[in-house]
């Protein structure tokens, strides 16, 4: 088709125009030379082509695409380039330019779908440029693939900065990631004389002091991780564990991820915390206290010590008191070289705290049976038989029965108690009484000394009776025998 005209060109098609526009140039070196001028979508082309769009409502991104801009997926947008080639297997090829909200969209059409539009490189109003990326964070930035949740980009910032793998990076050139190079320039010269490379192993040939975290080392390895939440940790290990030596900010911390720590595990040599290790040596010294266990941890705070003859020795080297726990013989046996005493608790007021003996070791956590109780109130309770050579029980006594003003009761007051109680007087408890509580020994002994002495006066004063009683009846009987002879007399008369 030729079309020939002397003035603008008009293609009226529906909701656009086509417009072919002659105008003069404004060039010095050739004035008055017309310049052609093709607008679409616009009367007034201001370049050799002008494309001038509007916008139908925007869609929803597409599933696709989900990263797209949302009006890249609107019609009349931008310009296609599309291309078919092959004659047996045609490959249709199809990309967008898409100008959008102040940014520029290279994208790949769909040629199933007008309005899917995924997009490959945008250039953004600020000048950042993206590939891979619609959002580039630097004036040149690089996505591998930008559904990834990794990053894996490359960016050049406008400071001058690269960054591989990270969007801010932090020095001329930043890597997050593993470097692989075949050598290291510093200052234009290999990077030698420092650290070296023997096969697996680094090395520094320098005899100063290395410094990680710090410009200025005080000994031969100094790591400083400065203020974080978490402390300063020099890292040790290898596949199977490590172990992590720092400083948290208010204590320091030696931890192990796998098994236990060991000290001194293959030298056997002594290990002292606190203080140097003392003579004679010792596997383990402490200068300090020692706590164990954490608050609610039922599974902490246990001491164990196993061996062919273990023992816990204590010793107050000022008072020169020892003490010692042993299990010895079938036996546990405990020690002092001075007296031996338990107390209950650290005030003096009787809150009921109680020793106790029990035949069951898991007391808190199964069925026992109490062998030996003694309150803090003093009192004792024994389940068994008391074997001992002598017992003392602390009683007033009762010598007071044999003072010339004591009362004793009549025998006629006794034989109406016995009657009404079953019991003696002076207050025996009752058997009832016995049965509930145990038997007073000290109160009943009392009493019951208490009756034997008053029946013991009750025995003599019956004996003075009967020999006053005896010495009436034998001068009765001298009486009666000279009754006897004096009537024979009478009768022989």
């Amino acid at each position: 088709m030729h079309i020939k005209a002397n003035g603008d060109v008009r293609f009226m098609a529906g909701v656009g125009n086509v417009v072919i526009k002659t105008v003069l140039s404004v060039d010095p070196n050739n004035p008055n030379v017309p310049e052609v001028k093709v607008g679409i979508g616009t009367e007034n082309p201001v370049r050799s082509l002008h494309i001038y769009t509007t916008h139908a409502p925007d869609l929803p991104p597409p599933p696709t695409c989900p990263t797209c801009p949302i009006a890249l997926t609107g019609s009349h947008n931008g310009m296609r380039l599309e291309d078919l080639s092959g004659s047996n297997n045609p490959v249709r090829t199809i990309w967008d330019i898409a100008p959008y909200s102040g940014s520029l969209f290279f994208s790949k059409g769909d040629p199933n779908n007008d309005h899917i539009i995924d997009a490959k490189m945008a250039i953004l109003g600020n000048g950042n440029v993206g590939i891979g990326t619609t959002a580039p964070q630097a004036l040149f930035h690089v996505a591998t693939d930008k559904n990834t949740t990794y990053d894996s980009s490359f960016v050049v910032t406008s400071g001058g900065r690269v960054g591989i793998g990270t969007t801010a990076p932090a020095a001329k050139l930043d890597v997050n990631g593993t470097m692989n190079a075949t050598s290291y320039l510093k200052g234009g010269q290999p990077f030698a004389g420092e650290w070296q490379t023997n096969n697996n192993d680094i090395y520094n040939a320098n005899t100063g002091n290395v410094g990680i975290g710090t410009s200025a080392p005080q000994q031969l390895l100094e790591v400083n991780g400065g203020n974080t939440p978490f402390g300063t940790f020099g890292r040790f290990g290898n596949n199977n564990g490590r172990i992590d030596i720092g400083f948290n900010g208010a204590n320091a911390i030696i931890d192990a991820n796998q098994g236990g720590l060991l000290i001194n595990w293959y030298s056997g040599k002594d290990v002292a915390i606190g203080g140097n290790p003392t003579n004679p040596p010792s596997d383990l010294t402490v200068s300090g206290n020692i706590l164990t266990g954490t608050y609610n941890d039922p599974n902490s705070g246990k001491i164990n010590m196993q061996s062919k003859n273990p023992k816990l020795e204590m010793e107050d080297t000022d008072d020169f008191v020892k003490c010692e726990i042993e299990p010895i013989g079938g036996f546990t046996r405990i020690r002092s070289n001075r007296e031996l005493a338990i107390f209950l608790d650290t005030d003096d007021n009787e809150s009921g705290e109680t020793f106790r003996v029990v035949t069951n070791s898991a007391f808190f956590g199964g069925n026992y049976k109490t062998l030996f109780t003694v309150n803090e109130s003093g009192d004792a309770d024994l389940c068994g038989r008391l074997k001992a050579k002598k017992l003392r029980i602390e009683t007033a006594g009762c010598d007071f029965v044999f003072e010339p003003d004591y009362e004793r009761m009549t025998w006629q007051e006794k034989e109406l108690y016995y009657k009404t109680h079953k019991r003696l007087p002076h207050g025996l408890d009752a058997a009832a009484t016995m049965e509930n509580d145990g038997l007073d020994v000290g109160t009943n002994f009392t009493s019951l000394l208490q009756n034997v002495e008053e029946d013991r006066l009750d025995i003599t004063e019956l004996f003075m009776r009967m020999e006053k009683l005896e010495k009436q009846n034998e001068m009765l009987i001298k009486q009666n025998e000279e009754l006897k002879k004096g009537i024979e007399k009478l009768k022989k008369k």
